[in-house]
């Protein structure tokens, strides 16, 4: 009988231990989920302001901006950050013990006010046509494309033109796109940016996108080209999109949708 309670002690104690370690190593690979952050203004004038939502004083919540990814040693966020310049944010989530949570990425565009006297472009699917003030109006669309602040195309090639005031500098532009690749939405393949001057003269100025195939997040999309500052009586956006959707993709071999909510001139 003395035998038969130690085994049940020893038996008692082994499953406790195991069931600690369990606990341990769940606890362990627990991932933390992603900090919830938010813009006013994508696009700003002056300023805007990205709130950090933390309600558990447990959690620290680090930012970068130099486009790095946050580190425990990066700074905690403020709850409240002031915005005066164009910048890409970057937030993560940390608490001892747990898996770091994945980043979020926030791009803050300074939008200038440029005097543009006229603009044309493809029109978009009838469906998902709001006007072609949504171009430029400064209000970035969200993750719903069937929004009135959202331009949609299954063309190949979309382009956008702008006349300008005599004397505008310019200094390049910024297509704002989106990625749902779950909603036949991809990146284009190639942005180019032409200027025509008054004495009949043209500069071309290309952007490829290399990875536009690949399998990606649902994210939003800047597709940005700067130049030397020039002052062009004319500028042409062309945006080529993918002739057809990749062989990973339960649409393969159809095409792709491209979503542009804004063109941004620099």
């Amino acid at each position: 009988m003395r035998y038969l309670i130690v085994i049940i002690i020893l038996a008692s104690w082994g499953c406790n231990k195991k069931t600690q370690k369990s606990i341990y190593l769940q606890k362990s690979n627990t991932t933390l989920s992603t900090p919830s952050i938010s813009v006013d203004e994508a696009f700003f004038d002056i300023r805007t302001l990205i709130r950090v939502d933390n309600v558990d004083p447990k959690i620290d919540i680090r930012h970068t901006i130099d486009e790095t990814e946050p580190t425990q040693n990066s700074p905690l966020a403020k709850n409240h950050i002031i915005v005066s310049e164009t910048g890409i944010h970057k937030f993560k989530a940390f608490q001892k013990g747990v898996k770091y949570s994945n980043t979020v990425t926030v791009e803050a565009i300074e939008a200038r006010k440029v005097n543009w006297i006229g603009l044309v472009s493809n029109d978009p699917n009838q469906n998902y046509n709001s006007g072609i003030g949504v171009l430029t109006d400064h209000k970035k669309g969200d993750w719903n494309f069937r929004s009135d602040e959202w331009y949609g195309y299954q063309d190949s090639i979309v382009k956008f033109s702008f006349t300008l005031e005599e004397g505008e500098v310019i200094n390049g532009a910024i297509v704002s796109s989106m990625i749902d690749q779950n909603s036949w939405i991809f990146s284009p393949v190639n942005v180019s940016l032409n200027y025509h001057f008054e004495d009949g003269t043209k500069e071309n100025h290309e952007l490829s996108i290399s990875d536009c195939m690949v399998q990606s997040e649902k994210q939003m999309n800047y597709l940005k080209i700067t130049t030397p500052p020039r002052y062009p009586n004319r500028i042409d956006v062309i945006v080529y999109n993918m002739l057809s959707i990749p062989d990973w993709h339960p649409g393969k071999g159809l095409k792709p949708w491209l979503f542009v909510d804004e063109i941004l001139i620099l």
